[in-house]
């Protein structure tokens, strides 16, 4: 073997070393959306209409590999979480997205309640009429997910059509927001709830794509945070009370949870605001 070729051999195993890192992290962020059957008599579930579109628009806006998996849920309590837990099993995904229905809106959920309280029945003919979901758990869970990334994506306008809750009432999208938001966060796998515009909205309302493309948007800086090694899961839990969306406002005044600082105090300030609403006293 001549000095040059030698010589050409170290370069080579000097720049795969230098390299490794750099093909580590092209590894695919793993992404999992959840959507439902249809239900109350409806032909067709919003949820699974979106989840599509997402799955084939996000990947085209990021920068970093993406593999996305749909995880279709029954409208069945408790039965809806297993099913997602057992994609999650399966799937091992950095970060987890329920779709649920909605009023005509797109609503980024914060937080779900330990319990079951609503006159329609689920799937299976079940009406919960004040039920916990887990015996001695918290009654209240707030969301390990970026979520003020989801709000301030489109700055310095607001996202179209879309709204920041705190409650996302007590049906089946609550029952299951609860469970995983409670499982995951053992797992160290970040999760939120979004509900989306229902199948029975105007048509520019509910329309997938319309949806889609905005829900995909507000999730390309919230993956990025999420892939990003410094990501800590203590300082992107949402609210779950009134008190800790007031503490929540307050470190944003000060500048202590994002540096998108003016954007978080709006996102905050609305949060804030949600628990104000007559009727929304409860927590």
């Amino acid at each position: 073997m001549t000095r040059i070729t030698k010589l050409f051999l170290i370069i080579i195993n000097v720049f795969l070393v230098l390299q490794a890192p750099a093909f580590a992290a092209q590894k695919p962020f793993h992404l999992l959306i959840t959507s439902f059957d249809p239900y109350h008599g409806s032909s067709k579930n919003n949820t699974q209409a979106i989840a599509a579109q997402i799955q084939n628009i996000l990947p085209n806006k990021l920068d970093i590999p993406i593999e996305i998996k749909v995880c279709n849920l029954p409208v069945v309590y408790d039965v809806a979480a297993n099913q997602a837990m057992r994609c999650v099993n399966d799937f091992l995904p950095d970060a987890v997205i329920s779709l649920g229905e909605g009023d005509c809106t797109v609503r980024l959920e914060t937080a779900a309640t330990n319990w079951d309280n609503d006159i329609w029945a689920d799937n299976e003919g079940q009406i919960r009429r004040g039920s916990i979901i887990i015996p001695g758990g918290p009654q209240r869970t707030g969301f390990i997910f970026p979520i003020p990334d989801l709000f301030c994506a489109f700055q310095p306008d607001s996202p179209p059509n879309t709204i920041i809750s705190h409650d996302p009432m007590e049906f089946v999208c609550n029952n299951t927001a609860y469970h995983l938001s409670e499982t995951l966060k053992k797992l160290h796998i970040a999760f939120t709830l979004i509900h989306v515009p229902n199948a029975e909205c105007p048509a520019k309302q509910a329309d997938p794509i319309t949806n889609a493309q905005t829900i995909a948007t507000m999730l390309v800086p919230a993956i990025q945070e999420i892939a990003n090694d410094s990501f800590s899961f203590n300082n992107n839990m949402a609210p779950a009370t009134r008190r800790e969306a007031e503490i929540y406002y307050l470190d944003a005044l000060s500048g202590l949870t994002n540096t998108k600082k003016q954007c978080v105090v709006n996102f905050s300030q609305e949060l804030l605001a949600t628990y104000a609403i007559p009727n929304n006293t409860k927590f």
